[in-house]
């Protein structure tokens, strides 16, 4: 979803050209939102590890396009919270987690919690990258991002 090495740790989305893949997602998601009866103020965006980044890079680069967003151990750049602060966020990462580290998660809940932005950061202690099934089986993640509440 998001051609860079982020492996280094430099997760600065301005230097980070778009993908073909997340160019290819965002033009059918165009489509499908003219073509069909589609809701344009639910549209939700997620993804885990890579696909975390991608959410974070999505926001960023087209936040009129979302309503809430949910990264899952990705990482995002926080320099460009205020692009993204009228988005209610929810963030998740385990902190034991040794292929992103779970401090850009805390730097980006942190860069929106100063600008006032609705978000909240889950760490799950002890859990190593695969915090996904805590996220989906242990929270209320999907309850929230249909409903809001």
């Amino acid at each position: 979803w998001v051609d860079w090495p982020w492996e280094n740790g430099n997760y600065a989305l301005d230097e980070i050209p778009e993908s073909k893949a997340l160019s290819t997602v965002m033009k059918i998601l165009g489509e499908v939102m003219d073509t069909y009866a589609a809701d344009t103020n639910r549209v939700y965006i997620m993804g885990i590890s890579m696909g975390g980044f991608g959410t974070w890079y999505a926001a960023c680069t087209w936040p009129e396009k979302f309503c809430r967003a949910a990264p899952i151990c990705g990482a995002g750049d926080p320099v460009l919270a205020p692009m993204v602060r009228h988005l209610p966020w929810r963030i998740f990462h385990g902190d034991a987690d040794p292929a992103v580290d779970p401090a850009y998660s805390h730097k980006a809940y942190a860069a929106l919690r100063a600008l006032d932005a609705q978000a909240e950061l889950t760490i799950f202690p002890g859990v190593t990258h695969n915090c996904w099934d805590k996220s989906y089986l242990e929270t209320d993640l999907i309850h929230w991002l249909v409903t809001g509440k």
